[in-house]
């Protein structure tokens, strides 16, 4: 759901325009340049896998009871899920008591 919202939302296709999207929606700032670094080389490797093998994006985004996003490319979205992840498991979107 998260990956959706960020390819939707962003106002441009670039890589760096939906990351700092998806930051903004999440932690409510700009990603830092090693942010960005890290973050594009997960976005990368991902997206030759799952381009490479369809039915490895198909079931990551099988995962979950929400509807898929059918018009958005299922290899990219599949890509961005795993930079929605990594994003929301960063320590500063976690509530800890």
């Amino acid at each position: 759901v998260f990956a959706g919202r960020i390819i939707r939302d962003s106002k441009e296709t670039t890589f760096k325009a939906r990351l700092e999207t998806a930051f903004q929606l999440a932690v409510s700032r700009d990603p830092e340049s090693n942010e960005i670094e890290i973050l594009k080389r997960l976005f990368d490797s991902n997206l030759e896998t799952f381009t490479g093998e369809p039915q490895k994006a198909k079931s990551l985004l099988s995962i979950g009871d929400a509807k898929v996003e059918t018009k958005l490319p299922p290899n990219e979205l599949a890509a961005w899920t795993t930079v929605a992840r990594a994003i929301l498991n960063m320590n500063e979107t976690m509530s800890r008591d």
